[in-house]
């Protein structure tokens, strides 16, 4: 089975943004983004998380990072499979660099620094889950040690489902527990995690359906290990 995915046309990215920019039940995104988006509501409930550098994987037009760099004066990156979406962003929203590029791959500009904090913005429920590991992978590339990843998606039911996506007829989303997958790895400790509902006036508050949520590690090469005198290559008699 041949499945195709979100970042493997710009036509299909570009048709994505410019559907957003027309128009949102949610909020507008023409502005700086509201305070009740996922990474938004991080930050804010995480006062003392104070980036100086940011990345956004899946910036779309740079809304939600405008907003980052208002709260916080930090330089803002961000790449976007849109070419639309960045010439967008990058024309409208102060403080905001856009570059074309994918979470599989970085262009040259991104990779040329490191960065405190990494958000992966409502991306990961586009891409394949076997590229998950490399998504991840490319991000530690370029995350300062110590730093941070933010991930914003939909929340989890349980068992791992796709299904066609409602914009785009040739697209599948992908919903499974990237928390359980990184709470395993002793490099990442989980410091926030929190579910937000939609605000779509035609959506139920509880429904976990279309739900989302942000969760905040911390990334460090030690992180969860502990110093040990004893060598476990060594057998006892």
């Amino acid at each position: 089975m041949s499945i195709e995915f979100m970042g493997d046309s710009a036509d299909k990215c570009d048709r994505n943004f410019y559907r957003n920019i027309a128009g949102s039940a949610v909020y507008d995104r023409k502005k700086p983004g509201p305070d009740f988006l996922p990474p938004l509501t991080c930050l804010i409930d995480n006062p003392w998380l104070k980036p100086k550098t940011v990345l956004e994987i899946g910036a779309g037009n740079g809304c939600v990072l405008s907003s980052i760099y208002l709260k916080t004066n930090a330089d803002c990156y961000g790449i976007d499979p849109s070419p639309a979406a960045c010439e967008y962003g990058n024309k409208n929203f102060e403080g905001v660099k856009l570059y074309k590029g994918t979470a599989e791959c970085y262009p040259d500009e991104v990779k040329s620094q490191k960065y405190e904090l990494i958000i992966f913005g409502g991306v990961l429920f586009h891409i394949p889950p076997w590229n998950f590991f490399k998504c991840i992978s490319n991000s530690l590339d370029i995350l300062k040690e110590n730093g941070y990843i933010m991930i914003f998606d939909f929340h989890n039911q349980g068992n791992p489902i796709y299904r066609k996506y409602k914009h785009e007829a040739s697209q599948y989303i992908y919903k499974y527990d990237h928390t359980q997958i990184l709470s395993a790895h002793p490099c990442f400790r989980l410091l926030y995690h929190k579910t937000i509902f939609a605000k779509e006036y035609y959506i139920k508050k509880t429904d976990f359906d279309t739900a989302h949520y942000a969760s905040l590690w911390k990334v460090s090469s030690l992180e969860k290990f502990t110093l040990s005198n004893i060598d476990p290559s060594v057998i006892n008699s």
